[in-house]
């Protein structure tokens, strides 16, 4: 898994237009507090054998598969809503259309900020899967744990 760790300038962004995350202009929600963001990109890869033959005959590509994991200080700031959704209806960037499922907004990370130039990951159609909030004593931050799946991921600079 790819660990992003969070600096001062670290940004994250959700936006429904892809343009917006990938510096076409910038009209998303930022994430503020974000402490470290992770994400894995999977191929999920099946290993074919040969009967009698100790070496892999070949390899079977799979399904691509990109899950995440934003940590952040906790604002309560209503991110919850992303995951419950509206009554408790569920993820609430998931809409469905007829039969289809359509699967949005986009979340990017900016390590650097948000700045011509600089580099970004950028996760498209997210959908958000879990929320966890962790609260330690003492002088420690409250933070909270958003889960999330994406259909497509891409890389570049602003």
């Amino acid at each position: 898994m790819t660990t992003l760790y969070a600096g001062y300038q670290f940004k994250g962004v959700l936006a429904m237009a892809l343009s917006s995350c990938t510096g076409g202009g910038y009209d998303g929600a930022v994430l503020d507090g974000i402490q470290r963001a992770t994400y894995d990109y999977g191929q999920d890869i099946s290993v074919i054998k040969e009967c009698g033959n100790r070496l892999v005959y070949g390899f079977l590509p799979g399904v691509i598969n990109i899950t995440g994991t934003i940590e952040r200080a906790y604002t309560g700031s209503g991110i919850l809503g992303f995951i419950r959704g509206t009554n408790e209806t569920g993820s609430i960037p998931v809409q469905y259309s007829g039969s289809n499922i359509i699967v949005g907004p986009h979340l990017g990370f900016y390590p650097n900020g948000y700045v011509s130039g600089q580099p970004y990951i950028v996760f498209a159609k997210v959908c958000f899967s879990g929320h966890r909030l962790t609260a330690r004593p003492g002088n420690n931050l409250t933070t909270e744990v958003l889960d999330f799946y994406a259909k497509r991921m891409f890389t570049g600079s602003l």
